[in-house]
């Protein structure tokens, strides 16, 4: 009973021979590519300017600035206001009227402007007030009919005498 051994191999070949001719029927299928995401264009504001000087005498003065969004503004200082403070994405002429400096020193405004989570700032200085000037600080002093000595408060830039 030889032929059974026999049997067994023909019939593994015969396997092994299908096994390895089959094919996927036709042709390859691609593997699909994914569609690009586009690139998603940061939030910004790009100045000009980040800083500017101004006169004691006040006036405008022009704030430049160009953003890919819809944009606010907001200035910290009562004296320093804005034309407008919000407005639409593109190039902009912001218009801050400052008013007029009559201290003995500079100050400063802070603008902050906001364009989606982009955000930027713009310090504006304003120069003192002239030179040689003498302001009291106290214009009016209460004094008993005994007297007494009093001090006068006052602020000044030139050299005095009393």
């Amino acid at each position: 009973m030889k032929p059974i051994p026999y049997l067994y191999l023909i019939g593994l070949f015969l396997i092994l021979a299908l096994a390895g001719g089959c094919s996927k029927g036709g042709e390859d299928i691609p593997t699909p590519t994914p569609t690009p995401t586009p690139p998603v264009e940061k939030d910004y504001v790009t100045m000009t300017k980040d800083s500017l000087e101004a006169t004691c005498q006040g006036g405008d003065i022009q704030i430049s600035f160009t953003t890919n969004h819809d944009w606010t503004a907001s200035s910290n200082q009562s004296w320093c206001t804005l034309a407008t403070t919000s407005g639409e994405k593109g190039n902009v002429a912001l218009k801050a009227t400052l008013a007029e400096n009559t201290a003995f020193e500079k100050r400063m405004a802070t603008i902050t402007l906001k364009a989606g989570t982009a955000s930027q700032k713009v310090i504006i200085t304003q120069e003192a007030a002239p030179k040689d000037k003498l302001e009291l600080v106290t214009t009016s002093f209460t004094v008993t009919a005994e007297g007494k000595d009093i001090q006068i408060p006052f602020n000044t830039d030139v050299t005095w005498e009393a």
